[in-house]
Order: structure tokens, then C-alpha cells, then sequence
């Protein structure tokens, strides 16, 4: 004979996934003393992005996913080609991003309210680039383009007790000892 286990589990009243597109323009940073990036300079380094907040919001019955971002990126720029001089640029470079996401078939079950959901990131990938580097009239001061693409999927749940079955599933076996 099986137990009963009462445990607490996420019910999933939607998901979807997001695709978030953020460029900073002309991003200014000034170069150390005696360095010139040259004409072939390159680029490197990476993008990390994370979730600070996920809020559900309702506006005319459409639920919509207010999320901040922090995006995160450890730039190198290595000065390169003709008139190049200096060593490597680290940048370490930072921003938030506040983006509200209405999901597309999203709705609230009967019996509920927005107060009985909340939503949970299921998964996150971050893809950045660093495009359009020039200098200014001032040559210790360069500009880039900085693009960030970001690929959520959340889900908006109910966390719920319910009741299951343990030990009854066709792999395990439950006999009476005797000799």
C-alpha cells in the first residue's frame, strides 16, 4: 500500500518566450596615454546578462512581464593595423534594461488574480557585439555601438499544495516479509 505526500509545486498557467533587442549608441570612453587603436583594432571579450526583477503586470486584461535586466560586459580592445600603439583597452561596462513584455495568449484562470500568480525566468540567453568603433576630433576619446539581444522564456505560475501517491508506481513493488 502506497503513502500520501503532501508537497508544494509551481502550476504553469502559460509560458513564453521573449526576444529583447537593446543598442546603446555611441558609447564614449577614453583611451590611456599614448595609445592608438591604429585602423584594424580588435575586438573581445564577453556579455553576461541576469535577471533583477520580474513583475506581473495587467493592463485590459492583457498580462504582461515587467523585467529588468542587468547586462554585464568585459570588453578587450587590442589596438591593431597601421599606427597602432599601446596595449590592450579593458573595459568593464554595464547597464540595466527595463523591458515589459505582454505575453500573447496569456490568461488569468477563473477564481484567480494577478496577487496569485508570479513569474519565474525558465531560461535566458544573452548574445552582444560591439560595432562601429571610431575615434572622435579629440583622439583619446573613441565611440562604439554596443547590441545586445536577449532571449527570455517565462512562465507565469500558481504556486499550489496537492497531494501525491508515493510508492505506488508500476517500478516499485511492496511485498509482506514472512518465514
Amino acid at each position: 500500500m502506497g503513502r500520501v505526500e503532501k508537497i508544494k509545486v509551481d502550476r504553469v498557467i502559460c509560458d513564453e518566450i521573449f526576444y529583447v533587442s537593446a543598442t546603446k549608441e555611441a558609447v564614449e570612453f577614453t583611451l590611456p596615454h599614448g595609445t592608438v587603436l591604429g585602423d584594424a583594432p580588435v575586438i573581445q571579450g564577453t556579455v553576461t546578462a541576469g535577471v533583477l526583477e520580474c513583475e506581473l503586470i495587467e493592463d485590459e486584461e492583457q498580462i504582461i512581464a515587467s523585467v529588468v535586466f542587468m547586462v554585464q560586459e568585459e570588453i578587450v580592445i587590442i589596438p591593431g593595423g597601421v599606427g597602432a600603439e599601446g596595449d590592450p583597452i579593458e573595459l568593464e561596462y554595464g547597464f540595466r534594461l527595463l523591458e515589459e513584455l505582454p505575453f500573447q495568449k496569456c490568461q488569468i484562470p477563473e477564481g484567480l488574480t494577478l496577487n496569485d500568480l508570479r513569474c519565474q525566468i525558465f531560461r535566458l540567453e544573452v548574445d552582444g557585439r560591439i560595432d562601429n568603433l571610431q575615434s572622435t576630433e579629440d583622439p583619446t576619446i573613441v565611440l562604439f555601438d554596443n547590441i545586445v539581444e536577449i532571449m527570455v522564456k517565462i512562465k507565469v505560475v500558481e504556486e499550489i499544495q496537492t497531494f501525491v501517491s508515493v510508492g505506488t508506481t508500476p517500478s516499485v513493488v511492496t511485498n509482506v516479509v514472512s518465514s
